[in-house]
């Protein structure tokens, strides 16, 4: 093959691969997410954190944190959160306000085992408020007996205006 083809294909490679990556933004940067699936009244204001680990088979840990914007006091729509086209399988946990006392269904998020230190920070953080007063977490997850294997979860942090969402699959 001639150089100057070498050069056409990896140019058109770099091109598709750019245009792919450009469309890969977060589902839950849309506005539409929070109000149609969480039924909260906060709008995404930027992504200040993403990790994303996953294996061949999707199982894997993710956590993205998004600050937000309070659209007045916090109010969450009448029977909220909402089962979506992603999570059609699983079941949910309405919005609560914290502690949450037990957190034996959060065990795969905060006994997963990642290495790196500002990963487990932020889960450290989030565990935080977790067990802080007056902020909210809500949740789906897939359940076998009393096995939890898939959870996706959301922390508001009220005061600090962060949402931590945690998608954990074994």
């Amino acid at each position: 093959m001639e150089m100057g083809k070498l050069k056409r294909i990896k140019v058109d490679l770099i091109l598709i691969l750019l245009i792919l990556a450009s469309g890969c933004t977060s589902r839950r940067m849309e506005d539409d997410f929070y109000k149609d699936v969480l039924g909260v009244n906060i709008t995404p204001k930027e992504q200040i954190f993403l990790y994303n680990e996953e294996s061949a088979n999707n199982d894997g840990f993710s956590l993205e944190i998004v600050r937000f914007n309070l659209n007045g006091e916090i109010h969450f729509a009448t029977g909220f959160s909402k089962i979506d086209k992603y999570r059609k399988n699983m079941q949910i946990s309405k919005w609560q306000k914290t502690p949450k006392l037990l957190v034996e269904d959060f065990d795969l998020i905060f006994k997963y085992n990642i290495d790196r230190p500002d990963v487990r920070q932020k889960i450290n953080d989030a565990y935080k408020v977790l067990k802080s007063n007056d902020n909210f977490y809500s949740y789906f997850y897939k359940k076998e007996s009393d096995h939890v294997y898939s959870v996706d979860l959301y922390i508001l942090d009220v005061e600090r205006k962060l949402l931590y969402n945690f998608d954990v699959e074994i």
